[in-house]
């Protein structure tokens, strides 16, 4: 699998961030986003659960106040070691310290969204609303 191919699983899109490092959260407007050194952006715009190694649940909301985002800045530096879009609209993202992220599909609005770099190989995969995906891609 190159950088900014998906890999199809029966129920969900294997998504290329295996192996990355996160080098930038981002709390913007209502979205949290995640920069991963292949460059690769994730951004999050729905409230989403981040589940801590001791089993913590965190409920985040990025349209809330920023100050309750402070826990997703526990992924920062993380190296992803799983990341799943489901075809029904959630995504899910493991993280080698054993945190864990999951984004359920939006009813109104895009719950998340991942965009590659641009060029040839560029790559969008978008949650859409009603819990459905849209996926853009040269290469799937």
């Amino acid at each position: 699998m190159t950088t900014m191919e998906l890999a199809p699983r029966d129920d969900s899109w294997l998504l290329p961030v295996a192996g990355q490092r996160i080098t930038r959260c981002c709390i913007d407007g209502e979205a949290v986003r995640i920069l991963c050194l292949n460059m690769i952006e994730i951004s999050i715009g729905e409230p989403f659960t981040l589940q801590t190694p001791d089993d913590r649940k965190h409920v985040l909301d990025p349209g809330g106040d920023a100050m309750h985002l402070a826990p997703v800045l526990r992924i920062l530096r993380q190296v992803v070691l799983d990341g799943t879009a489901f075809k029904d609209g959630r995504l899910e993202l493991t993280f080698a310290d054993g945190s864990r992220i999951k984004v359920p599909a939006g009813m109104d609005f895009e719950a998340w969204t991942l965009a590659g770099p641009g060029g040839p190989d560029g790559l969008k995969v978008v949650s859409a609303p009603g819990g459905d995906l849209a996926i853009w891609s040269d290469r799937r």
